[in-house]
């Protein structure tokens, strides 16, 4: 799949590579032998190199910043979940004509006040959102929660009576008692559910906990300070979590490798050109009945956090959380699972289940061993083969569970599949 606005893709390379303020895409190039003078072509521009988010990390803000200071008006970044590491992007001013136009929070529903409990969108880019709302017509109303306060966010939603929801998935089912405490979750028209990897067993439990809501997963990306890909309202009601390319934000988009590279250009303070997002999709050969140009994307896992390759297998966040909701020792859980690298040549990589449970005591050994045989049991791997197949052949050591309080490993956006494992 390729995706390419000439005209705006031609702008942004000759703006990243003569750019007075910073040399960071002209010494790139130099390096892999493009002149920064070379006339501009598609052929040209799919054969410069990739940009990487660590290369990115690597290089000092201000020697990858394209305007001066005073055009710079608010600065995004990454969680740091995939690289460990925050990645900061100076914004410029991308009001007009980007924000509002084309991005609708309600997508195309009547609700009228978004309750927003998104990391991202709390944290930093609350007045994007903001404009967002104010800029459609009619008008809605944000209303920011508290991600970490939910009993807040419950009462919140219920004083203001908001229609709508946005947040990550599992923010959006740890707020579901909160809003049956002091609101009725039968009022909810619209999820909007950004963030993570929607998994069928998350969907299937929101349609009972929000049986009135539409849900439109889409893919949002805090490099780009807003959505980049959103659904149609044929792909909602179908329950796909599938989307479209927001044509107007992006100058082009490619599939290498199921990795989606996108370049970014709305943004002048640093332009994203053929930038890897470690977000693998597929997309289909099929024409959307909306009418789009683009192909529907549908998101597969974002490297080293939906999907992870460990001891030769594929390790996979859709079939654990599948796992997770059919555990009959345990009531729903969050869970948290952690690769370690053998410490003997005899040993074999180690995994421990960390499980925070909502009930108060702490199960005996016995119950540990249990549960730690029925998560064997019934963990099917990539391969088709079971966890305990797995086990008995000696590729991991006997699973063990650990239960907490606060996971071992902590981030702003959910990581399910954690690696100890040496290099």
């Amino acid at each position: 799949m390729k995706f390419i606005d000439e005209k705006r893709v031609a702008a942004a390379f000759r703006h990243a590579v003569s750019n007075q303020f910073s040399d960071f895409y002209r010494q790139k190039y130099e390096k892999a032998g493009i002149s920064p003078d070379a006339p501009f072509s598609p052929d040209l521009f799919f054969s410069l190199p990739l940009l990487t988010r660590q290369e990115v990390i690597d290089t000092p803000l201000a020697k990858r910043t394209f305007v001066p200071p005073e055009k710079v008006v608010l600065f995004s970044y990454t969680s740091g979940t995939t690289t460990n590491m925050p990645l900061v992007i100076p914004m410029s001013d991308i009001v007009t004509p980007y924000i509002g136009s084309y991005f609708d929070p309600s997508f195309g529903t009547d609700a009228q006040k978004i309750l927003v409990v998104c990391p991202p969108i709390n944290k930093r880019l609350h007045w994007v959102f903001t404009e967002q709302c104010r800029h459609l017509s009619p008008p809605k109303t944000a209303v920011f929660g508290d991600y970490q306060n939910l009993i807040n966010s419950g009462f919140l939603a219920g004083i203001t009576e908001c229609d709508g929801i946005y947040a990550t998935p599992t923010i959006v089912l740890l707020l579901l008692p909160q809003l049956k405490r002091f609101y009725d979750p039968k009022k909810i028209k619209i999820l909007g559910l950004v963030g993570e990897v929607l998994t069928k067993s998350q969907r299937e439990l929101l349609a009972i906990g929000y049986p009135n809501a539409k849900i439109a997963n889409h893919y949002g990306s805090s490099e780009a300070a807003q959505p980049i890909l959103v659904p149609c309202k044929n792909i909602i009601d179908e329950g796909k979590n599938e989307f479209h390319l927001l044509e107007p934000l992006i100058a082009a988009a490619e599939l290498v490798d199921g990795e989606l590279i996108l370049t970014y250009a709305a943004n002048e303070a640093m332009p994203l050109i053929r930038y890897r997002t470690g977000d693998y999709f597929t997309a289909s050969d099929e024409p959307c009945a909306c009418g789009a140009k683009t192909p529907r994307l549908a998101w597969a896992y974002r490297d080293l956090v939906d999907r992870m390759r460990v001891g030769g297998v594929d390790f996979r966040v859709e079939e654990t959380d599948r796992l997770f909701s059919s555990l009959l020792s345990i009531p729903p859980s969050e869970y948290q699972i952690h690769f370690y690298s053998p410490k003997t040549a005899e040993q074999k990589i180690r995994i421990v289940v960390e499980i925070k449970l909502s009930r108060e005591h702490t199960p005996d050994k016995i119950a540990h061993e249990h549960i730690a045989r029925e998560i064997e049991e019934k963990w099917i791997l990539a391969a088709g083969a079971s966890m305990k197949d797995a086990v008995a052949k000696k590729f991991f050591e006997p699973i063990e569970v650990s239960f907490v309080k606060e996971f071992s490993a902590v981030s702003v956006k959910k990581k399910r599949l954690v690696s100890h494992l040496e290099e």
